[in-house]
């Protein structure tokens, strides 16, 4: 599983961007897409269960915000990418499962600055 450096904030946004490449790193552009979050339990956090992205492209830009990022439902997120795809050399129907976590931190803020 990846593990991603970055860390979103409670209740926020967080945008996680990915792209495909079959077996010798050649781009290519899958025939379906989906996508799902889960906590690490596998819980579907906020009903984000097999989103369709259509149509599918060899780039994909998802958005989380808000509910999805929610610190109370758990501290941490498991995001899920499923494709299908064709390759000229080992044929059609092939799968692409791919997963990431990341962490939710607090939303903090600082004692105001009064300026006199």
């Amino acid at each position: 599983m990846i593990v991603l450096d970055e860390s979103a904030i409670n209740l926020s946004t967080f945008i996680i961007e990915g792209a495909f490449t079959d077996q010798d790193g050649a781009v290519i552009t899958p025939t379906s897409l989906t996508w799902s979050l889960t906590d690490n339990w596998g819980n579907i956090i906020n009903l984000r269960d097999s989103v369709v992205i259509d149509p599918p492209t060899d780039t994909f830009t998802v958005v989380l915000s808000g509910d999805d990022l929610d610190q109370e439902v758990s501290p941490n997120r498991i995001f899920i990418v499923e494709a299908v795809y064709t390759s000229i050399t080992y044929g059609a129907g092939l799968p692409i499962k791919q997963q990431a976590s990341f962490t939710i931190d607090d939303w903090t803020t600082k004692e105001p600055v009064i300026v006199p």
